[in-house]
C-alpha cells in the first residue's frame, strides 16, 4: 500500500513538473513575443515648472496621478506611412476613468516654421518629434505611446472573433487606386476584421476626417473612438481569456511600443477588468481651414485646456481648492472662485461660515499637500504661515476668507 501511495507521488510530481516546465516554456514564449513589441525611444521631456518668488508648481500628477498614452494607427506597416489615428488615452487607476481624445489628422502644425499636416510628423520626424507635438496642444506629458498597423489588427480582431459595432449607416465606398471597397449594411452587427477596418477607413459620409454639426462632432474620428471602445469590450469578455496565447505573436506584428513587457501585462489585465471603467470621449476641439488650397483643422486652444482641466488632471496645478466664506460677504467667495479660474486652478466648490467672521484669509490643508499649500500662497498672496494643518474641507485644499480678503 505505501508502495502504491509512493508511486502515485512520484507521479503527481512528474506531472507537477511538467506542468511548471509547459507554464516557464509559456511564460518564456509570451516574455520575447512582449519584448519583440517594446521600441526603446530617445525623447526626453523637458518641461520647467512655473516658478514664482522661488516657490515651484506642484507636478501636476503629484496628487492625483494618471497615466498619459499616444495611439498612432497607420494603414501599413513601416515607418513610411502617415498615421491616419492619433489618439491621446489619460487613464485615472486610482478612480477607474479615462479620458480618450481623437485627433484629426489634418490638425495644422508647425514644424521648422513650416506648416504641416500632423499624420505627417511622423514618417517624416519619428516618434519623439511626435510626442513633443502632442505635448504641446493637449499640455500633459505622454507616458507611454503605442504605433499600431490597421492591418495587422484585422488578424487580432478575427482572432477574437470580430467585434460588435453599430453601423450607422448604409456605407458604400469604392478607392481603386488602393484596391478598397467598402461594402457596410446599417445596424449593430459583429464585424470581421477586414470590415471592422472598413468601418474605420470610411469618409464617404460627406464629413471626411471631422465635421462639426448641430449634434456634435461626426466623421471618421468618431467612428474610430466607436471602434477603440468595440475591441476594449471584446478583449474584457472573458470567453476571450483562452484566445491570449494565439494573440500574442499578431500583436507582436501589429503593435510597436515604448511599454516594458512587465508594463503590458499590467495594462493588459486593466484592459481585461475595464468594464468598471468610466470613458469619455472628446475630439480635439476646432475649426476646418483652408490654407493655399490645402484643408486643415485648427485648434481651439482655450477649448483644450478647458477639457484637459476637467478630465486629463485636476486644474492646470493637479489640485483642487475649496473656498469656505468667512468674510462675512457672499460677494467675496463669487469673486475669489473667479480670480482662481482665471488662473487655472480647480473650482471644489463654495460653502458660507455663518457661525462668526474670521479677520485674515487661511489656508487649510493635510501636512502632504504642503507643495500644493506654498503655491497657493505665493499665486494669491496668501501669508503661507496661516496654514491649518488639516484636512480640507472642500476639494484638496481650502482657502478660508477673513474679511482681508475684502480688500
Amino acid at each position: 500500500m505505501a508502495k502504491k501511495k509512493n508511486t502515485a507521488l512520484i507521479i503527481l510530481g512528474y506531472v507537477f513538473l511538467a506542468f511548471v516546465i509547459i507554464a516557464a516554456g509559456l511564460f518564456t514564449a509570451l516574455y520575447l513575443a512582449l519584448s519583440s513589441m517594446h521600441e526603446k525611444t530617445t525623447w526626453i521631456r523637458k518641461t520647467e515648472p512655473e516658478v514664482i518668488e522661488n516657490v515651484k508648481a506642484p507636478n501636476i500628477y503629484q496628487y492625483h496621478p494618471r497615466s498619459n498614452f499616444l495611439i498612432l494607427g497607420s494603414d501599413e506597416a513601416g515607418n513610411g506611412s502617415r498615421t491616419d489615428t492619433i489618439m491621446v488615452v489619460s487613464v485615472d487607476e486610482r478612480n477607474a476613468n479615462a479620458a480618450l481624445i481623437s485627433i484629426p489628422r489634418d490638425t495644422k502644425v508647425e514644424i521648422n516654421g513650416k506648416i504641416e499636416r500632423i499624420n505627417a510628423v511622423y514618417p517624416k520626424n519619428g516618434i519623439a518629434a511626435t510626442i513633443k507635438v502632442v505635448e504641446e496642444f493637449v499640455q500633459i506629458p505622454i507616458h507611454y505611446f503605442a504605433k499600431m498597423d490597421h492591418k495587422g489588427f484585422e488578424k487580432v480582431i478575427d482572432t477574437l472573433g470580430g467585434i460588435v459595432i453599430d453601423v450607422e449607416m448604409p456605407m458604400v465606398y469604392d478607392d481603386y487606386a488602393q484596391n478598397l471597397h467598402i461594402r457596410l449594411m446599417p445596424g449593430k452587427q459583429r464585424l470581421s476584421g477586414e470590415k471592422a477596418l472598413h468601418y474605420v477607413r470610411f469618409r464617404g459620409d460627406g464629413y471626411g476626417d471631422v465635421s462639426i454639426t448641430n449634434s456634435g462632432y461626426v466623421g471618421r474620428v468618431v467612428r474610430q473612438q466607436k471602434f477603440v471602445e468595440a475591441i476594449v469590450t471584446e478583449i474584457s469578455r472573458p470567453a476571450n481569456l483562452g484566445k491570449i496565447p494565439a494573440l500574442i505573436p499578431q500583436l507582436k506584428e501589429a503593435i510597436r511600443t515604448n511599454l516594458t513587457p512587465a508594463e503590458m501585462v499590467k495594462w493588459a489585465t486593466l484592459a481585461q477588468n475595464a468594464k468598471g471603467f468610466q470613458i469619455k470621449n472628446f475630439v480635439l476641439p476646432g475649426t476646418s481651414s483652408t490654407i493655399n488650397k490645402a484643408s486643415y483643422w485648427e485648434v481651439d486652444k482655450e477649448h483644450v485646456e478647458a477639457i484637459i482641466n476637467e478630465y486629463c488632471r485636476v486644474g492646470k496645478y493637479g489640485f483642487s481648492v475649496g473656498i469656505l466664506n468667512g468674510s462675512g460677504n457672499p460677494e467675496a467667495a463669487k469673486e475669489m472662485a473667479v480670480k482662481l479660474r482665471e488662473k487655472g486652478f480647480k473650482v471644489a466648490g463654495i460653502s458660507e461660515v455663518t457661525e462668526y467672521q474670521y479677520l485674515e484669509s487661511s489656508i487649510q490643508a493635510g501636512e502632504n499637500y504642503e507643495d500644493a499649500v506654498k503655491w497657493l500662497a505665493v499665486s494669491l498672496n496668501i501669508n503661507k504661515n496661516n496654514w491649518t494643518k488639516v484636512d480640507s474641507q472642500i476639494g484638496d485644499v481650502t482657502i478660508l476668507l477673513g474679511r482681508n480678503a475684502l480688500k
